[in-house]
C-alpha cells in the first residue's frame, strides 16, 4: 500500500497512466482500483476520460483511478480480454470484480463503483 507518514493511503488526485509493466503492482496497492482502458484515437474514450476526471475529484480517498492505452500495452489488453473500448476494469483487493464497456453515464459508473466501496 502507498501510505503517507500518518499511515493513510495516498490517492492520486487524477488518474495515473499505467503500462504493462506496472499495472499489476498498481492494482495491488489500493483496496479499490478502476482502470480506464483506452486508445488515443478513440473519441468515446476521450469523452469517458472527461467523466472519469470528474469522478476522481469527487471520490478522492475512496478509489484509485488509472488509465492504460491498450493499443500500446497489448499484454494487458490480452490478459483482460479488452476487445471493445472504452472499457473500465474494476479491481477490489487486486482481483477483477467487474467491468463497464462503453461511454456510459457518470451515475452508472459511480453506482457500479459504489457497490465495491
Amino acid at each position: 500500500m502507498v501510505r503517507n507518514k500518518g499511515g493513510v493511503l495516498n490517492y492520486p488526485k487524477k488518474p495515473i497512466e499505467l503500462t504493462d509493466s506496472d499495472v499489476e503492482l498498481t492494482i495491488g496497492k489500493f483496496p479499490l482500483v478502476v482502470v480506464d482502458c483506452y486508445t488515443h484515437w478513440c473519441e468515446l474514450c476521450k469523452r469517458l476520460s472527461q467523466t472519469i476526471d470528474k469522478i476522481v475529484r469527487d471520490n478522492s480517498g475512496k478509489v484509485m483511478f488509472g488509465r492504460i492505452n491498450v493499443h500500446i500495452n497489448r499484454v494487458t489488453a490480452t490478459r483482460f480480454d479488452i476487445t471493445k473500448i472504452p472499457t473500465l476494469l474494476i479491481f477490489k483487493k487486486g482481483k477483477l470484480v467487474g467491468n463497464i464497456i462503453g461511454n456510459v453515464p457518470r451515475k452508472d459508473i459511480e453506482d457500479r463503483i459504489r457497490t465495491h466501496i
